[in-house]
């Protein structure tokens, strides 16, 4: 049964700091009012008079108190309509001589809007970091839903703990309220979610009523569109049927009903990064809720309902067929005064609280302004007819199909005949600006890796330091600088490679069939090798030229081969040596010449044989 509704209140009690208040001080009353939100801080308004101004002087009413309201029919019958702490005083003396002073007082969430804060977490659900954060706060903490999808990373950036908390809430369809029992409580939006049912009747206890209805901006269907790197594809999630819309006899489901009426409306969310599916179809169902909970608003007036809270559902009766049935209540204000006693008024607005701030917002469901975003992209063509090093992309956040125009490159150096020219490939990731937020004019700020296409070093950091940085192409060529190693090194599939080696202090060229150039300062040696043995070495150290070949070292000139030694020259054969000539053949030395032979020596000529010396001597 529904908690009966109690017409007639005049009754109020003040507490503060758990001691009710004085006679004098409900003496003093002149009115209250109670203004309670599903999405804003409750506040009381508490004016009182001030004769001989017992409240400015004295600290009954000091800034930090606790300050409980109680509405009810007599002392025995009371409800609690607040609790909070004073959070300013205002003094009112007029022309005609009355003064009054103005309490007023916030529930304890107002902390979560003091100050802004910058602070992560890791590997967390929402719901985990805002039981963290209200337990920083003091706050008791009151979950309804325990799911959600666990992000690599949150950050709350340069934010209030209650725009953080909002946000985090928003993007799971939830809301984030505090209950006036000392609760802060995280509730995901449901129908027929409401705590509590009040029962109001026109002509009885409901004063007046006023519904509207919208299909303005109303649609069936949202879409959330966003970009999974680890896939290398797009996220989508969607949502069709809104929750929290009123339960009445009329259809209420205002996308619904403007697709009848104006055909299908789509609205698809491409601005709001998310990093899975389960994310996407969370906040997909977000938006679809914000939008919906619009078709239908309402204000009512009723007599004294104190019990009557945002958060609960009020069940409207005898206002005809279509609009009876239940609301959930968004925000609730309860005016008291001794002359008039109390009423209250309450607002449906779905998720929306209808103030200035949310009239001002940036958009649905928190979402962020557009401003100069940046987007994952696709490469779709480089084949560029104007030759300026353009691409086409597509967006696979925003659309599967849909191709930019060409966009041009960012890049290092650019001028007249010389730059830096890198065109990415066809299907790499890349991301993408735009000129003052125009996707007319889109740039290409670079290329990015993600979980299909690996970078092609994995370990390029060792210790904390980048020790590698390369850049390898399509084909394979490669030019790496190794930090660590103290190297540059060009290299290409085939095998072939330049090394500039600072440890080693040496400089080589090495073909893919192991023929080595190397100028080596160590060894303050040239080498030339093959990989058969070959070798060619100049020796800075020792002053040397060697040659060394396997089986024959052959020399030709066109004209002469001069060979000049500054002592001794030898010639040394293991086998047979010969001298051929085509002409003359002469030897001569400067002192004595010696022929010797370890066993018969033949000397043969085919004409005459010529022997001159002072002294001739055959034995």
């Amino acid at each position: 049964m529904p908690p009966e509704v109690e017409i007639h209140t005049a009754h109020i009690t003040v507490t503060i700091n758990g001691t009710l208040g004085t006679d004098a001080v409900h003496r003093s009353v002149l009115e209250c009012i109670v203004e309670n939100s599903a999405s804003l801080p409750d506040l009381c308004t508490l004016r009182l008079q001030d004769h001989d101004f017992e409240w400015t002087d004295h600290d009954t009413f000091a800034i930090g108190k606790e300050l409980a309201i109680q509405f009810g029919p007599d002392a025995q019958h009371l409800t609690d309509v607040f609790k909070g702490e004073i959070v300013s005083l205002e003094i009112d003396l007029s022309a005609a001589h009355t003064q009054t002073v103005v309490v007023r007082a916030l529930d304890r969430s107002h902390r979560l809007q003091t100050g802004r804060k910058r602070r992560s977490w890791q590997n967390v659900k929402d719901i985990d970091v805002f039981q963290a954060v209200a337990g920083d706060l003091g706050l008791r903490p009151d979950l309804r839903d325990q799911t959600g999808p666990v992000h690599d990373w949150v950050y709350q950036h340069n934010q209030s703990d209650w725009e953080f908390l909002q946000m985090l809430a928003q993007r799971n369809g939830a809301r984030v309220y505090f209950d006036g029992a000392g609760k802060l409580k995280w509730e995901s939006i449901r129908n027929g979610g409401g705590s509590t049912t009040v029962q109001l009747e026109w002509g009885m206890n409901l004063r007046s009523f006023r519904p509207r209805l919208s299909s303005q901006g109303q649609v069936n269907k949202v879409i959330v569109r966003s970009w999974d790197p680890g896939q290398k594809a797009a996220i989508v999630g969607q949502a069709t049927t809104p929750r929290g819309i009123p339960q009445v006899g009329m259809e209420a489901n205002g996308g619904r009903v403007a697709m009848q009426a104006f055909g299908e409306r789509t609205m698809v969310v491409v601005d709001r990064p998310v990093h899975n599916q389960d994310a996407a179809t969370r906040l997909a169902q977000s938006v679809l809720d914000d939008i919906a909970g619009s078709f239908i608003e309402a204000d009512g007036l009723a007599y004294a309902t104190p019990s009557l809270r945002p958060g609960m559902e009020v069940e409207i009766k005898n206002i005809g067929q279509k609009l009876s049935g239940k609301y959930f209540v968004t925000s609730t204000t309860h005016y008291f005064s001794p002359a008039e006693g109390l009423s209250t008024q309450f607002a449906v607005s779905g998720k929306r609280d209808g103030t200035m701030g949310d009239l001002t917002s940036q958009g649905i469901a928190g979402r962020q302004a557009n401003g100069n975003n940046v987007v994952p992209g696709i490469v779709t063509d480089n084949n560029d007819p104007e030759g300026l090093g353009r691409v086409k992309v597509k967006y696979p956040s925003i659309s599967d199909s849909d191709q930019s125009f060409w966009a041009r490159l960012i890049t290092p150096m650019a001028g007249p005949g010389r730059g830096f020219l890198f065109v990415p490939e066809v299907n790499d990731e890349v991301l993408v600006a735009f000129e003052h937020g125009d996707i007319h004019r889109p740039f290409i700020l670079g290329s990015v890796w993600n979980g299909k296409d690996a970078s092609p070093k994995k370990d390029s950091v060792r210790g904390g330091k980048t020790e590698t940085r390369m850049i390898q192409t399509r084909y394979g060529h490669k030019l790496i600088f190794d930090d660590e190693m103290k190297y540059v090194k060009i290299t290409t599939p085939y095998g072939h490679s330049f090394t500039i080696d600072d440890i080693g202090k040496k400089i080589s060229a090495e073909t893919g069939q192991k023929r080595l150039v190397e100028m080596d300062d160590t060894s303050q040696t040239i080498t030339v090798t093959d990989s058969k043995g070959n070798i060619i070495k100049i020796d800075s150290i020792q002053n040397t030229i060697s040659m060394t070949a396997v089986m024959d070292i052959t020399m030709t000139a066109g004209r002469n081969i001069s060979m000049t030694a500054g002592v001794g020259f030898t010639l040394t054969a293991g086998a047979t040596a010969s001298f051929t000539s085509g002409a003359s053949f002469s030897m001569t030395s400067g002192a004595s010449f010696s022929v010797t032979s370890g066993a018969i020596t033949t000397v043969s000529s085919a004409g005459n044989l010529t022997i001159t010396s002072p002294l001739t001597i055959i034995a």
